[in-house]
Formats: structure tokens, C-alpha cells, sequence
């Protein structure tokens, strides 16, 4: 059962539309995200790349430092928060207790 499974050809194991539709898939996804960096220096491009959720990570960061605990949005204080804001919380807490 084995010996005819392993003899059958990769075209009989995936379909090979599938296998092109996942690799145009992939290269569009690349080419949407990579987008904005695409023509600029390196450095600049990684500086640039979305700024705006850079500086609301540092936004973040930068409140919990002063002593706003309040875990908002930093720009529009809606009072939901959708960043990944723990580790910018830490950031704050070790820049509030240590002064730097």
C-alpha cells in the first residue's frame, strides 16, 4: 500500500493549480506588504515602514513611563487599545521606575 502511494508523481499528491495559485498568492502578499520600502534606502525604508503604529508604540510606551497606566489608544483615546502593548507597557514601567 505504501510502495503505490510513494510511486504516485507530485502532480497526484497536490494539485498543481493549488501549488501556482499559492505561490501567486504568496509573491502578491509580498509585493503589498514590501510595497512602501520598494525604491528607498534601506534604512529610511525600515524607519518609514509604518510609521504611524511606530509611533503609537512609543505613544504607549512614553504614557505608562509618565504614569498614565491607562491602557487607550494613544492618539484618539477611544479606550480601546489594539496594539501589542505589553512589552511597550514593560518598556514604560522600566523607563518610570529607573528614570531613563
Amino acid at each position: 500500500m505504501l510502495d503505490g502511494a510513494n510511486r504516485r508523481s507530485w502532480t497526484a499528491r497536490f494539485n498543481p493549480l493549488a501549488v501556482i495559485g499559492f505561490a501567486c498568492g504568496q509573491a502578491i502578499t509580498l509585493a503589498v506588504v514590501l510595497g512602501p520600502i520598494i525604491g528607498q534606502p534601506w534604512l529610511n525604508g525600515f524607519r518609514n515602514y509604518f510609521s504611524s503604529d511606530q509611533f503609537a508604540y512609543a505613544a504607549i510606551a512614553t504614557n505608562v513611563s509618565q504614569g498614565n497606566l491607562a491602557l487607550v489608544e494613544p492618539f484618539n483615546e477611544t479606550g480601546q487599545l489594539f496594539y501589542p502593548s505589553a512589552w511597550y507597557f514593560v518598556i514604560g514601567l522600566f523607563s518610570r521606575l529607573t528614570g531613563v
